[in-house]
């Protein structure tokens, strides 16, 4: 943490306070860089961790089932409506209560926090079908998943 505070305070003195695009690039990958939080560079890894804290808690808070179809015609669904959670590869065995469309590197960016969930849907760059409520309750499982030790 002392490192990413010196970093950016040094960035922020030599590029004024992030006056054009690149300089607010190189502060947001300093912030990614030295992050408290490990940084995931494929979907598999984004899924086993969902999946790894998914218990009857969060499906008690959750109580939806997602499907993600992605752009390279890859699919996961995750279970967050049933028992202890399920994440699976593929279509979901029931009708999922959203389903989630986007560019897989999109996803990794929303689950590095390099993409806010926002941003990225009032940006076309993700597209939610069904229940836009439960949809936002999915940022509390990236939440917990990001923030769950190993």
């Amino acid at each position: 943490m002392i490192g990413k505070r010196i970093l950016t305070s040094l960035a922020k003195s030599s590029w004024g306070a992030a006056r054009d695009v690149n300089s607010r690039v190189m502060l947001l990958n300093l912030n990614r860089f030295y992050s408290d939080n490990p940084t995931y560079n494929t979907i598999p890894q984004v899924f086993d961790r969902i999946g790894a804290v998914a218990d009857e808690k969060i499906v008690a808070q959750v109580k939806a089932l997602f499907q993600f179809n992605l752009s390279n015609d890859t699919s996961y669904f995750v279970d967050l409506k049933n028992g202890a959670g399920k994440v699976g590869k593929g279509v979901s065995p029931e009708k999922p209560d959203v389903t989630i469309t986007m560019e897989a590197d999109n996803l990794l960016k929303m689950f590095n926090r390099e993409l806010l969930p926002t941003t990225a849907f009032m940006t076309g760059k993700l597209t939610v079908k069904g229940d836009l409520t439960k949809a936002l309750t999915l940022e509390k499982v990236m939440k917990a998943a990001r923030e769950a030790a190993d």
